[in-house]
């Protein structure tokens, strides 16, 4: 952390793939660099390594919801974005997290569509079809759950 605090520091160098530390940094789940990177102001979160992927692809598909909550927070991040292959972040969720941890896919796709204000039919029409219609129901319950808890906070 040291060495983040360092202001000739580049963190935009890329290694053979385009992955910059911060596309490392929300893949491995480390949201203290994650935070540290996002207080700098050289830090370009729209970045695509060579497969068009950014960090927000890289925290989805890994089920790091904490990271997940920090980039949706910010307006620059494109939960749309496809990469090479045309999937989306929650797409990328879907294919490697989804026969292992379906609640995570729910709620990775809770906070897209609470935090962007979209529907869940709209993430389930691109949705890989092994993805069990329910999942719509699940993320409809995680939009009611963040909303209640945005309710209660918002009273005290």
């Amino acid at each position: 952390n040291l060495l983040l605090a360092r202001d000739d520091l580049d963190v935009s160098l890329k290694d053979r793939y385009g992955t910059t530390g911060f596309h490392c940094a929300c893949g491995t789940g480390d949201s203290d660099i994650v935070t540290e990177l996002l207080a700098r102001n050289d830090v370009d979160v729209t970045f695509t390594d060579h497969y068009n992927r950014t960090g927000f692809h890289y925290a989805c598909m890994k089920g790091h919801t904490e990271i997940v909550k920090q980039l949706l927070d910010r307006d620059d991040v494109d939960v749309n974005l496809p990469d090479k292959e045309g999937l989306t972040a929650f797409n990328l969720a879907c294919a490697q997290l989804y026969y292992s941890s379906p609640s995570e896919v729910a709620e990775i796709g809770g906070l897209i569509c609470k935090r962007r204000s979209t529907h869940p039919s709209e993430l389930m029409n691109s949705a890989p079809t092994y993805v069990d219609p329910k999942l719509m129901e699940e993320i409809q319950a995680i939009i009611s759950s963040l909303r209640g808890k945005q309710q209660k906070s918002a009273r005290k």
